[in-house]
């Protein structure tokens, strides 16, 4: 790029502390048939930090990877039926981490996607402020799956497909940018090599309103 970090890079390099700055706590996990994505609030960056709260929202996540929903963005007050693995409903979880961690804590987002998606969420054990999912057409590694989701998280596209930006660092369609691991690339060409078409993405960024792009 010239002797400067493209845009990519520097997400890399700047996002990471941040995610510290609010109490909130994106998470995903998925199996080989489905993957999904959630994100629980609470008060405190203390809080969010707390194992408690990552067992509660891991509970919410598996909870939600384990319906087979009509909706695939259920909303916060059906997900409080659903059951945990243990058999108990996500609101008693939801009630016993608000007793013990004296916060309020919020199921704010949740989808569930079937097929092949990638799913990626920028931090530690798939727990952090920035997360996405994307769902695909046709076969592919799993790990180019969840990079293309991780292109998603860094590079914030607004569009699938559509006329190409004149300045790469400001492209806002997903096949023009530039390919996150090796910008010589676009994600056009790693898509088309692997063979698969981009359906849709998702991408959460915690307390922010969720962004769905479709084909």
């Amino acid at each position: 790029m010239h002797g400067q970090r493209s845009r990519a890079q520097w997400w890399l390099v700047q996002a990471g502390p941040s995610m510290r700055s609010l109490g909130t706590d994106a998470h995903s996990f998925q199996n080989e048939d489905a993957a999904a994505l959630v994100e629980v609030n609470c008060e405190t960056d203390f809080v969010a930090r707390s194992e408690p709260f990552h067992r509660l929202v891991d509970g919410v996540c598996e909870a939600v990877l384990n319906q087979v929903l009509p909706d695939p963005a259920p909303r916060p007050e059906t997900i409080l039926n659903f059951r945990l693995l243990a058999g108990e409903p996500v609101s008693a979880l939801l009630d016993r981490s608000r007793t013990l961690l004296k916060e309020k804590l919020v199921i704010a987002n949740a989808v569930r996607w079937s097929g092949l998606v990638g799913a990626y969420v920028h931090g530690e054990n798939d727990r952090g402020r920035f997360g996405a999912l994307v769902q695909l057409e046709g076969l592919c590694p799993e790990h180019v799956a969840k990079q293309l989701a991780q292109q998603v998280v860094g590079m914030r596209p607004l569009r699938i497909a559509g006329p190409r930006s004149q300045d790469p660092e400001k492209e806002e369609c997903l096949l023009h940018q530039e390919w996150m691991l090796d910008p010589a690339k676009t994600v056009e060409q790693v898509v088309d090599a692997h063979g698969v078409r981009v359906r849709q993405f998702i991408r959460f960024e915690c307390g922010q309103p969720v962004s769905l792009v479709t084909e």
